[in-house]
């Protein structure tokens, strides 16, 4: 069965943030960012950051739940 329901969340816009984190894409990479971001409404940059700030929360609260020994991730 399948929904048609949206699994992604989206980010909500925040205070002003003065720092940066640069990395390097593919031009295929940067492509289905630039897709997903538009499909989304929001841009790359936003996409990004919401979807890297969710796993970082992801792994704090499992590390928080004793899931991650001596913090070091399963990854």
């Amino acid at each position: 069965m399948t929904s048609n329901t949206n699994p992604l969340t989206l980010p909500t816009r925040e205070l002003r943030r003065t720092k940066s984190l640069n990395m390097r894409l593919s031009e295929t990479e940067r492509a289905a960012v630039d897709k997903l971001a538009e499909m989304q409404g929001v841009t790359a940059s936003e996409l990004a950051r919401h979807f890297l700030l969710q796993a970082v929360a992801y792994y704090n609260r499992k590390v928080q739940a004793g899931g991650a020994a001596n913090g070091q991730s399963e990854w």
